[in-house]
């Protein structure tokens, strides 16, 4: 049985997938094929390339400064972050220049805003792939593919367009950002239209391409801007499979190991 594992986006709240991810293959839970958008195409890439140490260790250590940098602010109509330094901390620890030269199979998917056309890379080059798919509406801009502006859904069909037999779906907008105890901000408000529109797109996905395991990890207190949070996020990841993993090692029908890699 062939695991796969679909990576939604989030923002900064997509570090806790760096600890899911790593809690997964402690557990013996290892994902043979990967999907992501947005934040997920990137932690994804990172894994598929077999770097996700590396991605942790800029993750930890992040500066205000480097977010600034990885946000690359512009001036623009359609976005406040050019995304350019999602490039440049891609290539610092992948040196793979094309998505089917990865170890794992992997995907980026994206949505075209103008038909609702699902768009999905599975080769190709691997840094324009990803950066596609970083779009998250009104802060990065979006790339333009063939005329069409690019946003993230939950790719969980993608996985099993790749082969997978048991997709393991993350959904980082499970809970919208919980309200300041004084008033709403641009920020907050932003965020909740942001967390409404993924939530009913991956509702409405996974309607239609349901996962066999949902995990929801509980970044609700973390802004998608909050980039140097890093180490708080990926133990909110490692957490979250510490709960599931009985539940998941069910689903797989498996007898819960501490120490054993199984191959499915």
């Amino acid at each position: 049985m062939k695991i796969g594992i679909a990576l939604g986006g989030g923002g900064a709240k997509g570090f806790a997938l760096i600890g899911i991810l790593e809690a997964l293959d402690e557990a013996g839970v290892e994902a043979e094929i990967v999907a992501g958008t947005s934040i997920g195409a990137l932690v994804g890439a990172a894994y598929a390339a077999n770097k996700l140490p590396e991605l942790k260790q800029r993750a930890t250590t992040l500066s205000f400064l480097n977010v600034v940098k990885i946000l690359s602010p512009t001036i623009s109509r359609s976005g406040f972050c050019s995304g350019r330094g999602v490039e440049s901390l891609l290539k610092e620890f992948i040196d793979i220049e094309n998505i089917e030269d990865l170890p794992k199979p992997f995907a980026t998917l994206s949505t075209a805003l103008e038909t609702g056309e699902l768009i999905t890379a599975t080769n190709g080059n691997l840094i324009k792939a990803v950066r596609s798919s970083i779009a998250i509406p009104g802060l990065f801009t979006p790339v333009l593919s063939n005329e069409k502006t690019l946003v993230d859904p939950v790719p969980v069909e993608a996985c099993r367009s790749l082969g997978a037999d048991f997709v393991i779906a993350v959904d980082l907008f499970a809970d919208l950002p919980k309200r300041p105890k004084k008033k709403f901000t641009l920020s907050p408000l932003m965020e909740n239209c942001v967390g409404i529109a993924q939530k009913q797109l991956t509702q409405a996905r996974f309607a239609k391409h349901p996962p066999n395991f949902l995990l929801e990890p509980d970044t609700s207190s973390v802004s998608i801007l909050a980039f140097h949070r890093g180490e708080a996020l990926i133990q909110i990841g490692k957490n979250t499979i510490s709960k599931a993993l009985p539940s998941l090692n069910k689903a797989l029908g498996r007898e819960a190991s501490k120490h054993s890699r199984t191959s499915f």
